[in-house]
C-alpha cells in the first residue's frame, strides 16, 4: 500500500477506513472472480455449441449420402428389371443413378444398360454409323455410314 510507504504525507487510516478499504478490495476480488467464471462458462458454452453444430453438420451430410446411396440403388434395380422390357427407360434410370451417386456399381449399371439394344438404333445401313446430325429445325436426323450411304429420318418422339 502506498499509504504505509510515506506516513508523513498520508496519515494512518482509521479502523472504519481500513474496514471500508478491505471490504472494497474483497468486493473487487469477488466481482473479478464472478466475471472470470462467467467468461469461462460462456467460452465453454460457445465451444460446446460449435462442437454440436459440427456434429449436426456431419450427421446431415451422412444422411444425405445414405439417401443418395439408397435412391441410386433403387434406380439401378429398376434399370436392371427393365433392361429387356424397356431398354430406353433402363438406360435413363442407370444415368440417373450415376448422377445421384457416382460409384463403381452405378458405372457398371450404366455400361450394362448402354450395351442393350433399343435406343439410338439406326437402321438401313449395312455398316457401322460414323456420323449423325440434326437439321437446324430439329425435325430431321441424318446418319452417315461406313458403307458410303446417308439416311435421313424424322426423329421419333416417345
Amino acid at each position: 500500500m502506498r499509504f504505509a510507504a510515506d506516513p508523513a504525507r498520508y496519515p494512518p487510516l482509521s479502523h472504519v477506513e481500513q474496514d471500508f478499504l478491505r471490504a472494497s478490495n474483497q468486493a473487487h476480488r469477488r466481482r473479478a472472480r464472478r466475471r472470470e467464471s462467467i467468461i469461462a462458462f460462456l467460452t465453454t458454452l460457445v465451444i460446446g455449441l460449435a462442437l454440436l453444430a459440427a456434429a449436426a453438420f456431419h450427421a446431415s451430410r451422412e444422411a444425405i449420402r445414405q439417401r443418395d446411396l439408397a435412391a441410386s440403388g433403387q434406380l439401378i434395380t429398376k434399370s436392371e428389371l427393365l433392361g429387356d422390357i424397356d431398354p430406353t427407360v433402363s438406360k435413363l434410370l442407370s444415368i440417373a443413378a450415376w448422377r445421384i451417386h457416382p460409384s463403381d456399381q452405378d458405372r457398371y449399371a450404366m455400361l450394362a444398360a448402354a450395351s442393350r439394344r433399343g435406343i439410338a438404333s439406326l437402321t438401313g445401313h449395312t455398316d457401322r454409323v460414323h456420323a449423325v446430325a440434326f437439321s437446324p429445325d430439329g425435325h430431321t436426323l441424318l446418319s452417315g455410314s461406313y458403307d458410303g450411304t446417308a439416311r435421313s429420318a424424322p426423329p421419333q418422339r416417345p
